[in-house]
């Protein structure tokens, strides 16, 4: 087993918050939400897609500055 290198910690520590992060959003909402896409700058729009899809919601919208899901 090798060592992961920091930049692979790195997104994966993003991808775990972006994903606590949509689970409470929707939790608190109830229905359709947004998260702002700067908020994850290592992130690109389509990984961020892949997280919301791969956490089970579907994304409804999507422009330069957020991104709508529910």
């Amino acid at each position: 087993m090798g060592i992961t290198p920091n930049k692979e910690l790195e997104l994966h520590d993003l991808r775990h918050q972006l994903d606590t992060a949509l689970r409470n959003t929707v939790k608190h909402v109830g229905g359709q939400a947004s998260i702002r896409l700067a908020d994850y700058p290592s992130l690109t729009a389509n990984e961020i897609v892949s997280e919301v899809k791969n956490s089970g919601h579907t994304v409804q919208n999507i422009d330069n500055t957020y991104l709508t899901f529910n």
